[in-house]
């Protein structure tokens, strides 16, 4: 799968390897066998954030764990070639160090049927949120160059809550 099909697929669908909203931690460890950093919170509101590289899950509902957050870092793609790597080797999946926003809206269009998009302007990145499904992709402004960070038009960010 590209990297277009592999995020068009989790906007569409909130799922990412067999993740989605509601997952438990053990789902979580059968379907992602990559290493992670975990944090835990202390002050015991019952929270866990685990960050994989490419994607950070959020889970609440003590004890029992269940994911209420997936945000894709696909930023981290534009310096990290060890993560195109990971998930390739482990998912199968071909990732880019860039995608643009329009290569997955197309596919979005013809393949997903998506409630209308919010536009949100925030400085040098532009946000497009939906509410059915529930997401938020922040895109670079046109106008930035590629390099350590995604260029204009490319995804920054998508967060599936």
């Amino acid at each position: 799968m590209d990297t277009e099909s592999f995020l068009a697929e989790a906007i569409a669908t909130g799922t990412i390897v067999g993740i989605r909203l509601g997952s438990s931690l053990r789902d979580v460890d059968q379907a992602l066998r990559i290493p992670f950093a975990e944090e835990v919170d202390e002050t015991g509101t019952g929270y866990l954030r685990r960050d994989y590289g490419l994607i950070e899950l959020s889970f609440g509902s003590h004890p029992d764990w269940a994911c209420n957050s997936i945000l894709i870092e696909v930023h981290r793609l534009a310096q990290q070639q060890d993560l195109i790597d990971e998930w390739r080797a482990a998912h199968n999946i071909a990732l880019a160090r860039y995608t643009t926003w329009g290569s997955v809206q197309k596919i979005l269009s013809e393949h997903y049927r998506l409630a209308d998009m919010k536009i949100v302007a925030q400085g040098d990145t532009v946000a497009f949120r939906s509410s059915d499904p529930r997401f938020s992709v922040t895109v670079m402004s046109p106008g930035g160059s590629r390099g350590d960070w995604p260029g204009g038009g490319d995804i920054v960010s998508i967060d599936i809550f």
